[in-house]
């Protein structure tokens, strides 16, 4: 059974072995979750804290947004997309 990205994060949360060898080596700890990561796709695990506020910036093409990521924007945001819907569209999951 593939665990979805939610039960990932919660299995993280509470089970410190698994948090650290997602940490050390997530390819590899995914792969044993039944998420395969296909080559030419890095994993960045970030821990969040209390005092940190991860941001995750959108592709940059030739060194601007692309159309499709302006047309997203609204008055300085930009519509959000779950971990879940970017494993499906990225890896196929």
């Amino acid at each position: 059974m593939v665990l979805t990205l939610q039960e990932i994060q919660q299995k993280a949360a509470v089970d410190g072995a698994f948090r650290a060898s997602l940490l050390a080596d997530p390819k590899a700890t995914l792969a044993s979750v039944g998420l395969d990561v296909p080559e030419g796709i890095t994993v960045d695990i970030i821990e969040a804290g209390y005092n940190r506020l991860p941001i995750v910036l959108p592709p940059v093409q030739n060194g601007e947004l692309s159309d499709e990521a302006l047309a997203g924007m609204v008055g300085g945001s930009a519509q959000a997309v779950s971990g879940s819907e970017f494993i499906t569209n990225v890896i196929g999951t």
